[in-house]
Order: structure tokens, then C-alpha cells, then sequence
């Protein structure tokens, strides 16, 4: 699909984007709309509130990762972890777990069922 560069005056470019933050779509989807009309549906932009809700997944992604390092690391060595340890990590996890499946819901993302996702 070829590319284009339009360019706009800074006025136009500044109409262009209250126009198109009005409707919720990115600028290049509110050109495309203006263009094609009906024959063209413009993708919406996400909400600010859902880029920050995929970022905290993404957090806790990684947060859900260090935990499993630190249990693959204790489960390495000769002594077990102390019992009030192990019930402190099963805890932890199943709260990062609670919270990226409300977060995902949050999204309207399906949730997966594998631990650790």
C-alpha cells in the first residue's frame, strides 16, 4: 500500500488534529474518513485510560516474571525456602494474577487461562 506526506500549514495542523480528536481516531484515519466517506471506516483511537491499563499489563507481565525466576532459583538450591516464604510468593502471584485478569477485563481482553500470561 503506497504511503503519502500531505503537508498542512501549522493551523491546518492544528484543525486537523482537534478534528480528529473530537472523533476519536487517529489523524491519519480522520483524513482517509474525509476522503473515502462511507466506503471508509476509520479505526478508533484507543482511550488514554486503555494505553495505561495495556501498559500496566505489560508491568505486570514482568513483575509475574521476576517472581518465577526467584522460585526457579530457591527451588534450585539444596535447602528448602521457608514455609512462611513459599505462602508469601503463592500469595504475591495470585494477587498479580487478580490483578491482570480486572485489568484485562477492564480492556475487554479475553483472559488466558494459563498462569503466567
Amino acid at each position: 500500500m503506497p504511503n503519502f506526506t500531505i503537508r498542512f500549514t501549522t493551523e491546518q495542523g492544528a484543525r486537523l488534529e482537534r478534528e480528529a480528536e473530537a472523533f476519536g481516531v487517529t489523524r491519519g484515519s480522520y483524513v482517509k474518513s474525509r476522503l473515502f466517506g462511507s466506503d471508509y471506516r476509520p479505526r478508533r483511537k484507543p482511550r488514554r485510560d486503555h494505553e495505561e491499563l495495556a501498559r500496566l499489563v505489560g508491568q505486570l507481565g514482568k513483575i509475574g516474571g521476576n517472581v518465577n525466576q526467584i522460585a526457579k532459583r530457591l527451588n534450585s538450591q539444596s535447602a528448602p525456602p521457608p514455609v512462611d516464604f513459599i505462602r508469601d510468593m503463592t500469595q504475591a502471584r495470585e494477587a498479580l494474577m487478580a490483578i491482570r485478569d480486572d485489568v484485562q477485563n477492564a480492556l475487554g481482553v479475553s483472559v488466558s487461562m494459563e498462569d503466567g500470561q
